[in-house]
């Protein structure tokens, strides 16, 4: 079994999207939800675009499975988050 790195860009990801939940509850749902997409298409783009050995767990499966899966998660939180209905009636 192999050991379950975390690299660098992991923790980057991990402080982008963290910024995101933070200014959602702090009241600014919709530009929360448009920075963790974000940092979603962020991760995506690094992991096509540097080596395994320096994104650590972002690097799951094959590159293009694991930018495809980043993507359409990004593209559903923006959608999401850009339909959401805030405030009264």
């Amino acid at each position: 079994m192999s050991q379950f790195r975390l690299g660098p860009l992991w923790w980057a990801v991990l402080a982008a999207v963290a910024t995101g939940v933070l200014v959602t509850f702090c009241g600014s749902v919709r530009v929360g939800g448009f920075l963790i997409a974000a940092a979603m298409v962020l991760a995506a783009i690094a992991r096509l675009m540097m080596h395994e050995e320096a994104l650590g767990a972002i690097a799951v499966r094959s590159k293009a499975t694991d930018a495809v899966v980043l993507l359409g998660l990004a593209a559903a939180l923006a959608v999401i988050f850009a339909k959401v209905k805030l405030g009264g009636s």
